[in-house]
Order: structure tokens, then C-alpha cells, then sequence
């Protein structure tokens, strides 16, 4: 048997909307989805003004256990 879950979208957005686990009131659901998308947007501030010098780009074999990890350099 599945999980309960409760979910969020805005109908005619291109976002995939949020999802959690359990049976949530619409104040509470409404308030984590609020929530996930502060803290994107915090990540995307960070990520959008770091300065390239600051960021480690690397290759590696596989998705997960990422494997023969090394980094690109110019």
C-alpha cells in the first residue's frame, strides 16, 4: 500500500509544484511549499553571484556512486 501524500501546484506554472509525506491541512501544505521555494531561491542567490573562481567543476563515471573523480581545469 502506498503512502499518503499531499501535494501543491499552481495550475498553468511550468514548476513541478512540492509533495510530502502524510495528510497536511492547506495552511501547512502552503506553508512548506513557501518554504521549499525560499530556500531554492536562497541556493539560486548563492549560486548566481559566486564567482567562478569559487566553483569546482569535476567528471566522474556513474550517477551515483561517482566514481574516478577528477577535476577540470582550464
Amino acid at each position: 500500500m502506498s503512502d499518503r501524500m499531499t501535494g501543491v501546484r499552481m495550475p498553468g506554472n511550468n514548476l513541478r509544484g512540492f509533495a510530502m509525506y502524510g495528510r497536511k491541512t492547506r495552511a501547512e501544505a502552503i506553508a512548506e511549499y513557501r518554504a521549499h521555494y525560499r530556500r531554492q531561491l536562497q541556493e539560486a542567490e548563492q549560486a548566481l553571484s559566486a564567482p567562478d573562481s569559487l566553483l569546482v567543476v569535476e567528471t566522474y563515471l556513474g550517477p551515483y556512486a561517482q566514481r574516478n573523480r577528477e577535476e577540470v581545469k582550464e
